[in-house]
């Protein structure tokens, strides 16, 4: 998690630095601009002849750029946070499954075919049965009929 915090600090300072340079841009006089950026404003000056473009939509077009790459960048830091916290909580579910001895799903899918097959035998063996006591009845009878034929 502190790589988060990391990564989202870092990228702050990026966007700071970003809008420093946009604001030595505007206004090349302040205290806070430095000669190599008063260089840089002048090669912007002659970009925007060539562009055809004004400072100001230069301007706009860069922090745009900026943004979305920002946006972009946080955008992953929390999907990378997301599935590290996914992670982390899969593996703690799973170990709290094992302690606690819950059943797994290959687990429980193999108990529910165990079920199938012991109720396919029950089924078997009540056919069976029944069959079987159909046929006593019918001997029985015979033996009825039997001793009554013979007194």
């Amino acid at each position: 998690m502190s790589d988060f915090f990391d990564k989202a600090l870092l990228l702050g300072s990026g966007l700071e630095k970003k809008l420093k340079e946009l604001a030595c841009e505007l206004d090349p006089t302040s205290k806070d601009c430095k000669t190599e950026n008063k260089d840089k404003t002048k090669e912007g000056a002659d970009n925007t002849a060539t562009d055809g473009l004004g400072a100001k939509e230069r301007i706009e077009n860069k922090l745009v750029t900026e943004g979305v790459r920002g946006v972009k960048e946080f955008v992953s830091l929390i999907k990378d946070g997301k599935n590290k916290v996914d992670g982390e909580v899969s593996g703690i579910a799973d170990t709290i499954a094992d302690r606690i001895g819950i059943a797994t799903t290959s687990e429980l899918t193999t108990i529910k075919e165990m079920a199938r097959v012991a109720r396919e035998k029950a089924d078997s063996a009540e056919a069976s049965i029944k069959k079987t006591e159909a046929k006593l009845k019918k001997l029985e009878n015979r033996i009825k009929e039997l001793e009554k034929k013979d007194q």
